[in-house]
């Protein structure tokens, strides 16, 4: 899975990120429907924070982090569907080593924020 660009990005979310000066993490805000997508993506460690907060609550209802993430990928198709994908974590496997399932993140904005968790499947 490639890693998406910083236009593609922009593209995606329709806003324009907020950046760190040393160029380590991108964040993009959302707004739809009462609620509020807030994502950070790390670049050095590929870590992904995705925070979902609802109007007039300041704890978030959703968060989740994706560490070491494999990367990610931008999706559109002609019909207007979009969607960004966000890879589990690859990892070698080891029946020592303590281990919790790894997750994607499949991300909509349009036309309502949507994240929806997914085990990747194979292996």
């Amino acid at each position: 899975m490639a890693e998406c660009n910083k236009s593609e990005l922009v593209e995606f979310f329709g806003a324009l990120p907020e950046e760190a000066e040393d160029q380590t993490y991108l964040s993009f805000n959302v707004e739809r429907d009462g609620l509020r997508l807030y994502i950070s993506f790390f670049h050095c460690a590929f870590d992904v924070y995705i925070d979902i907060f609802r109007e007039g609550i300041d704890e978030p209802v959703f968060r989740t982090k994706i560490e070491n993430s494999a990367g990610m990928k931008y999706m559109k198709q002609a019909n207007g569907w979009e969607c960004l994908e966000v890879a589990a974590p690859h990892r070698n496997v080891s029946f020592e080593e303590e281990w919790i399932i790894p997750i994607g993140a499949r991300i909509r904005v349009n036309p309502h924020i949507c994240v929806e968790m997914f085990q990747p499947s194979g292996g």
